[in-house]
């Protein structure tokens, strides 16, 4: 079974910032969903290259997906599918996805990469697996990709 971690809190407590800060002379992979001037952006950690996910409500079109108060841009989740799915093949000690939310579990988001996660267990098996998950969304996470909290760690600074 791949080790699978899970790193919770509420909304906008900072889980993006201590990990990205925990994740320096890592041997990772992934996304991260770092705010940059008010706007969601989503990192890519091997290469440092970002793009802007969260877009103005004035730019909503059949190329955006919208949560709540917020509009994302689809390609830009395709992109950061990509990123992990290409993170899958190569030998990595963590890979990083930030995060499970309310997309993930409609089947949109990054939940395409999450079944390649799954499927490709035997790539993974050197893998941690860190999903930072919204405290009040970890059983519904727990349900989606049917495992038990016995089943998962929960990440807790240093690992």
């Amino acid at each position: 079974m791949i080790p699978v971690y899970i790193f919770s809190g509420p909304v906008h407590s900072g889980k993006t910032t201590r990990l990205r800060d925990w994740l320096k002379n890592k041997n990772a992979a992934g996304i991260l969903s770092p705010v940059i001037r008010n706007k969601r952006y989503l990192l890519d950690i091997d290469t440092n290259e970002k793009r802007q996910l969260e877009l103005e409500e004035s730019s909503i079109s059949a190329n955006t997906t919208i949560i709540g108060k917020y509009v994302f841009k689809n390609s830009v989740f395709e992109w950061g599918c990509k990123v992990i799915i290409d993170s899958i093949s190569r030998s990595y000690t963590w890979l990083i996805i930030d995060e499970f939310g309310p997309l993930e579990l409609s089947g949109k988001g990054f939940a395409p990469a999450i079944s390649s996660i799954f499927s490709a267990e035997k790539d993974l098996r050197d893998t941690n697996i860190l999903f930072v998950i919204r405290e009040k969304l970890v059983s519904e996470f727990l349900n989606h990709i049917n495992l038990t909290a016995d089943d998962v760690n929960q990440f807790k600074f240093p690992v």
